[in-house]
């Protein structure tokens, strides 16, 4: 372990969900506290990121998080509640906390991946492909190949918006190889397309179904005050 001299000190946002690295997220920012951190975070970027979004919820807290930076604030009340984008930047775990202000702060170390698991040849393509067919059978239309460019890990690209619950997000977030997270992704694919693909189409029934009513109402409206 490192030196705890050494170790960086950064606000600590402890929250029930995970957020990965690369990762684009809106936060509601509404308790005094926070605001005060949301507020430091504005007056003091920090270059290596501006503070942690780390799970926690009453039964457990994870010694894995994600450090943010802050991008913009969104919409912000009378009450100085906000809605504020952040982005994921780097994973770090948490050594010790402090107290120092009205929010808590964490002493980390970084979270490197090892370099001697090798990445199976075929599993970045099988990646790709099982999430661009989740996407074309939610969405209509597939997604373009930069989406999968982007620098970085691409198992935390297609994690981030594969359905992942708590618990699968913590596991990848905690992997260390990209192989791993890959592996992590894929299999989580492999049991969701299947429950896509019978959903899907009933939720889309049902949708045309409520469209096709609504017009009908709409036009059975529009003659009667004709």
């Amino acid at each position: 372990m490192s030196d705890e001299n050494q170790l960086e000190l950064i606000p600590l946002f402890p929250v029930p969900l995970v957020m990965l690295p690369g990762e684009v997220m809106g936060l509601h920012i509404f308790e005094p506290r926070y605001q005060e951190m949301v507020e430091y975070c504005q007056e003091n970027p920090g270059p290596a990121g501006d503070f942690i979004v780390l799970f926690e919820d009453k039964d457990q807290t994870a010694e894995v998080g994600c450090v943010v930076e802050f991008l913009q604030v969104m919409n912000e009340t009378p009450d100085g509640s906000r809605d504020i984008l952040v982005r994921g930047i780097r994973r770090v775990r948490v050594v010790k906390r402090h107290e120092l202000h009205a929010y808590s702060s964490a002493q980390v170390e970084s979270v490197q991946d090892r370099e001697d698991v090798p990445l199976p040849e075929d599993s970045p393509l099988q990646l790709y492909a099982m999430h661009r067919q989740l996407i074309l059978r939610t969405n209509g239309d597939e997604p373009p190949n930069s989406f999968y460019e982007r620098e970085g890990s691409l198992a935390y690209v297609v994690g981030a918006c594969s359905g992942m619950d708590v618990e699968p997000r913590l596991a990848l977030l905690r992997a260390d190889s990209e192989a791993e997270r890959q592996l992590l992704v894929i299999a989580h694919l492999k049991d969701l397309l299947p429950l896509v693909s019978q959903v899907f189409p009933v939720i889309q029934h049902a949708l045309g179904g409520y469209a096709l009513i609504s017009q009908v109402d709409q036009f059975l409206a529009e003659g009667r005050a004709g």
